[in-house]
């Protein structure tokens, strides 16, 4: 089965004295750039770059010698990105944004129910190479996959929770139903009467109990869209490689 790891999320942000910041659960890369990337493959990541002097048109002091980046507040690249760190690098102050892809399914065989690992990274780590010939290098025995073998992907797709909840309409029906199996039930007459000002009211009571279920009812059960095939090269195995030292 696929390893656990934590996915990052947005952080609050809390930048120090001279206005640099890292994601408090960014692992530490010490500049190595392919378990950087393979970090990112591993979380879903999409990243957006860019350095201070590409904003700022302006002089800045960190031209003269000073180690800060104050006054330098780059922008969001959209809503669904967030920080990943504001850094010091050769070229000068640098800002990571992040922001998760469509979320993907992997599968050796594309059969329904095999869609087990989130990316290709944990696909390759549990079932490349062989135990007994001592060229797996993940958590599993391995299951024989090389380089050059085909394997799956998928767009997962999940339904919004709130879709299983009752509507208004079912709701009233459920009234009527019990109101009519209690004890003055034979009395009961097109209950409730409600005009368009109370369906309405009724409408929206009902959203924050979908967003009660968007929040704590999501889904662990999916169907996958967008499938394709994907043949495994030396440069997958390489990052699944370099990713073990993230786990």
């Amino acid at each position: 089965m696929p390893e656990a790891f934590k996915l990052i999320q947005r952080a609050p942000i809390e930048r120090d004295q001279d206005g640099w910041w890292t994601h408090p659960d960014e692992p530490e890369f010490e500049e190595d750039l392919a378990a950087f990337k393979a970090w990112l493959v591993q979380q879903g990541l999409e990243l957006q770059q860019w350095h201070m002097d590409s904003d700022i048109g302006e002089h800045h002091p960190y031209d003269d010698g000073d180690c800060h980046c104050l006054g330098w507040e780059p922008e969001r690249p959209g809503p669904e990105w967030f920080l990943l760190g504001i850094f010091d690098t050769e070229e000068g102050p640098c800002v990571s944004w992040v922001r998760r892809k469509a979320e993907e399914a992997w599968s050796l065989n594309g059969v329904d129910g095999s869609w087990d690992y989130p990316n290709l990274t944990a696909l390759i780590r549990d079932n490349f190479g062989s135990a007994a010939e001592g060229t797996s290098f993940g958590p599993g025995l391995g299951n024989g996959l090389k380089v050059g073998d085909t394997v799956h992907s998928g767009t997962v797709c999940k339904a919004d929770p709130a879709v299983f909840l009752p509507d208004a309409d079912e709701l009233l029906n459920h009234m009527f139903e019990a109101a009519a199996g209690s004890d003055a039930g034979e009395w009961v007459d097109n209950y409730p009467d409600l005009d368009d000002d109370a369906k309405a009211a009724l409408d929206q009571a009902l959203e924050p109990l979908k967003a009660w279920a968007r929040k704590f009812c999501q889904p662990n059960f999916f169907t996958i869209e967008k499938m394709a095939l994907h043949t495994v090269t030396e440069e997958d195995v390489r990052l699944a490689k370099a990713s073990g030292v993230l786990l």
